[in-house]
């Protein structure tokens, strides 16, 4: 490198600082919401009638939340494979929640009211506009390409 160049940006800084951030609030997000659901599940698996609804519902969280920490861990390790997990990720909390519904909903019998229908569809639509804002930065980013090369 001649004096002077300037040095590709690399490392957890910049907007991958707030990427990395997300990440692990997404991890401690992801716990409290299952031990917020817990209680839920708990009496709804009382009822046998209930119970595959509940065993798939929990697993379906259970699953999100394995897959979360996992793709972070891979970014602490500023493994290759962190950019691509993270655009699955970025999906999967736009999927999973709608799926989620979907699955109770059906199985359960019960429509989704007015209220849970909004407070549904603006989730996506916000965890759409987040994906691709987050997707569009981890294939444009110099700083993406230069930190996950393991």
């Amino acid at each position: 490198m001649a004096n002077g160049a300037a040095k590709e940006p690399e490392g957890f800084g910049g907007w991958l600082l707030l990427v990395a951030i997300g990440q692990w609030l997404g991890v401690l997000w992801g716990f409290a919401d299952l031990a917020g659901s817990s209680p839920d599940w708990i009496a709804q698996w009382r009822d046998p009638a209930l119970r595959f609804t509940t065993a798939g519902e929990a697993g379906l969280a259970l699953c999100l939340l394995a897959f979360v920490l996992y793709t972070t861990v891979v970014m602490n390790m500023k493994r290759r494979e962190f950019p691509l997990l993270f655009r699955i990720e970025a999906a999967l909390y736009v999927v999973v929640p709608l799926f989620s519904t979907w699955w109770v909903s059906s199985l359960a019998g019960t429509p989704v009211d007015r209220m849970d229908f909004a407070g549904i569809a603006f989730q996506a639509i916000a965890g759409t506009i987040g994906a691709s804002i987050t997707i569009l930065y981890s294939l444009r980013s110099a700083r993406v390409r230069n930190t996950f090369v393991y």
